[in-house]
């Protein structure tokens, strides 16, 4: 059974800055703004320092980050500048926005989540990942879902029916969250995701092989070749994805940084290469 939560009213502020973001790009056809971005809220720019790389998957920018002549990327949301706009080449755009901040990520900017926070795709048959598929992205925990209530979860990103990851806490005398990979089968990482901590998380799907990788290391497992679902609620990042947008559904409370969902499996010196940014 879910664990539902109302969504927090939001101040003044917030409000009309989502009316402007509604108004600004996050349309079903996903044509973005006069400056090519959505913009999110946002209470003061960060004070960042400009990023090094050290790792080969590449430097910040979005444009180096997201390679729009990748055919096999879908979604790119890097979050830097106030952004939550899609640099993919797909231009599958955001069509819920909601009560999304602007904070410090793991590389820039990040995207920061709340319990009324709301990030939806709508449902679009590219997004329909039934064979090989990778997504990522790092996320950093401010709560831990509640280890006394079984069917307490964050929701991290969820194609309901199909594929998604979440973290769900374990082991009420000595809490800790640890994250999961659904695709038919599940498979638990082993490696505790600490609260305040960023973490590197993927998933990825390739011939019969479910796999979630969490700060680069790998557990797989076998499974059967996900079918898509007829389910039809479209991708959520950041909560349960039941397509429900009005109200707010394993709501993860914390930041996600660098999402990139592909329809291809990624390798795992990819994984590691992604893990390793800064």
């Amino acid at each position: 059974m879910n664990h539902r939560t109302s969504p927090i009213a939001a101040g003044l502020s917030a409000i009309v800055k989502a009316a402007l973001v509604t108004g600004c790009g996050f349309v079903p056809s996903g044509s973005p703004p006069d400056d090519g971005r959505a913009v999110i809220d946002s209470a003061e720019p960060t004070d960042a320092e400009p990023s090094t790389v050290d790792a080969p998957d590449g430097p910040t920018p979005a444009a180096l980050l997201c390679d729009a002549g990748d055919a096999n990327l879908l979604l790119c949301l890097g979050f830097d500048g106030g952004s939550a706009h899609n640099a993919a080449g797909s231009n599958l755009q955001a069509q819920d926005v909601v009560a999304l901040d602007r904070t410090t990520g793991r590389v820039g900017d990040g995207g920061g989540f709340g319990a009324s926070t709301v990030l939806h795709f709508p449902e679009d048959s590219r997004l329909d990942l039934d064979a090989a598929w990778s997504f990522e992205m790092f996320v950093k925990l401010d709560a831990l879902p509640d280890p006394e209530n079984p069917d307490q979860r964050v929701g991290v990103l969820d194609n309901d029916g199909q594929y998604s990851l979440f973290i769900r806490s374990r082991d009420p005398e000595n809490p800790r969250a640890f994250a999961y990979c659904n695709a038919q089968a599940t498979v638990f990482s082993e490696v505790a995701i600490e609260v305040g901590d960023w973490h590197h998380l993927a998933c990825v799907q390739d011939r019969g092989t479910l796999s979630i990788y969490v700060d680069g290391a790998m557990t797989p497992i076998g499974n059967t070749t996900p079918i898509a679902s007829g389910v039809r609620n479209g991708t959520t990042v950041g909560q349960n994805g039941d397509g429900d947008a009005s109200t707010v559904d394993d709501p993860l409370i914390g930041t996600i940084d660098e999402l990139r969902v592909w329809n291809v499996a990624r390798s795992a010196d990819q994984i590691a290469a992604a893990a390793a940014r800064r």
